[in-house]
């Protein structure tokens, strides 16, 4: 952060900054790949459990079911109030690791109380409420760690730590669906089993966590002061009147908010198709190891490519894969001896793939725009832009299928809506100019640091 002295108050580091030569250490990317890892497992190994809970025991239909998946997404629309609680609230010292502890302690007992006889729906909404925003909490405090070290990173550098942090994740994520689908699958298991299951390794993922606290600086009399309030809110003030900042978090929003076809071609694959309950899962599994492979291959072999350049050719990719996947569509493929199988899986591939490292060099390049100090609330913002954007995207598909006249067993204007959301999908490509260039990203980090030496209280002594 800037130090004491400075026009912008107290402001500190919370940790020291690296140089773009110095990479994270082997213990911070442990601590990282650890909690996000934690959050993959957490979104994918009791959600099946979840909807045999609301189906069997809280007997609900598929209009309640809807209505617990909107009130349990609202706790990550808060991420920004998150981000300044840890800034701004300190626990015995430290600014995030306590957060996480504490987080993951207090998840660890919603999934054990819903195993308890009785629980009727006001509880297991207010449960779920509670877990997910103990969740949010977490991915602000963890995402915040990670940008105070981006910062001072380079480009590259940058992208292979949001690689690692998205690439656990989803890994994770992968593992989670199988074992959760393995123990839920056992009879005299149940989901009581799998909420007994994600309660205990929440524990440890907190008793580890909590093994890495010597990772946080500490704030207050024996280590960084805490910024004033006043300084605080000029420097956040200063950040929201510099356009370069909001173009970034619009850019997001827009990319985001494209419509897919995600849950139109559900109901293709299963009411036209009839593929059945097994075979959709083998396929959303197979499209979450494409996502993971196309993950890990893009910090291998993309990191070092500018983030226009990386974004045109993913978003060019999806498009393709949209177009491609109309042979299945139009019926060509039979006309022309290929199964159906070949399409399916180029689609789980590429568009999966596609889709998920969509987001990294997004995240990459906010990141690298975050101020000192600022670290945790600017990255919630943007974050906060893509799942705005998420939802948006969600309405204009259900407007466009309403549009072409789609039910649940007439599928004729499929193709029209699949090239709809193939043409769309590239309007992004005309916005490019709102990301940074490398050249402005470098300009604005030489900003930064000549900001923090020219106010710095040692800037004008001799010697120093």
């Amino acid at each position: 952060m800037l130090p004491r002295g400075s026009q912008y108050g107290t402001m500190e580091l919370e940790q020291p900054a690296p140089t773009s030569e110095q990479a994270p250490g082997r213990a911070f990317l442990l601590l990282i790949a650890l909690v996000f890892g934690c959050e993959g497992f957490q979104i994918g190994f009791p959600s099946l459990a979840f909807r045999y809970f609301e189906k069997d025991v809280l007997q609900l239909d598929p209009a309640g079911s809807s209505q617990v998946v909107s009130l349990v997404a609202l706790p990550w629309c808060f991420k920004p109030l998150y981000a300044l609680l840890s800034d701004r609230c300190p626990l015995w010292g430290l600014r995030r690791i306590p957060y996480m502890v504490l987080s993951l302690v207090l998840m660890s007992t919603c999934p054990l109380l819903l195993t308890q006889p009785g629980v009727r729906f006001e509880g297991y909404c207010m449960l779920r409420v509670v877990f997910e925003g103990c969740m949010a909490m977490l991915a602000v405090c963890a995402e915040a760690m990670s940008v105070e070290r981006s910062i001072a990173l380079s480009p590259e550098q940058s992208n292979r730590l949001q690689s690692l942090q998205w690439g656990s994740l989803q890994l994770l994520m992968t593992a989670g669906n199988v074992l959760g689908g393995l123990v839920l699958g056992v009879q005299w298991l149940g989901y009581g089993a799998v909420f007994e299951c994600t309660s205990a390794v929440t524990v440890c993922i907190a008793v580890l966590v909590a093994c890495h606290a010597h990772l946080g600086v500490k704030t207050g009399e024996d280590g960084n002061p805490l910024p004033a309030l006043s300084a605080y809110l000029s420097q956040m003030k200063r950040v929201a009147g510099d356009w370069r900042y909001g173009s970034m978090a619009t850019y997001m929003l827009l990319v985001s908010s494209m419509p897919g076809t995600q849950t139109s071609m559900f109901y293709y694959y299963t009411q036209h198709m009839g593929l059945s309950e097994y075979e959709m899962a083998a396929y959303l599994t197979w499209q979450q190891i494409s996502a993971i492979l196309g993950v890990g291959l893009y910090g291998v072999a993309g990191a070092s490519l500018t983030v226009r350049k990386v974004m045109a050719l993913l978003l060019v990719s999806i498009a393709a894969c949209r177009c491609f996947h109309l042979v299945l569509l139009t019926g060509r493929g039979e006309v022309w001896g290929i199964p159906d199988a070949v399409f399916l899986l180029v689609d789980a591939s590429v568009n999966a793939a596609s889709t998920n490292v969509l987001q990294v060099p997004m995240m990459s390049c906010a990141a690298l725009l975050c101020e000192p100090g600022l670290e945790s609330v600017m990255f919630a913002v943007y974050t906060s832009a893509m799942i705005l954007g998420m939802a948006v995207s969600s309405q204009l598909e259900a407007v466009l299928v309403e549009w072409l006249g789609l039910v649940r067993h007439d599928f004729k204007h499929i193709v029209s809506l699949r090239i709809t959301s193939a043409i769309l999908g590239l309007l992004p490509l005309l916005f490019h100019r709102l990301l940074p260039t490398q050249e402005a990203l470098a300009r604005m980090k030489e900003e930064r640091m000549g900001r923090v030496f020219t106010n710095s209280p040692t800037a004008s002594c001799p010697g120093v």
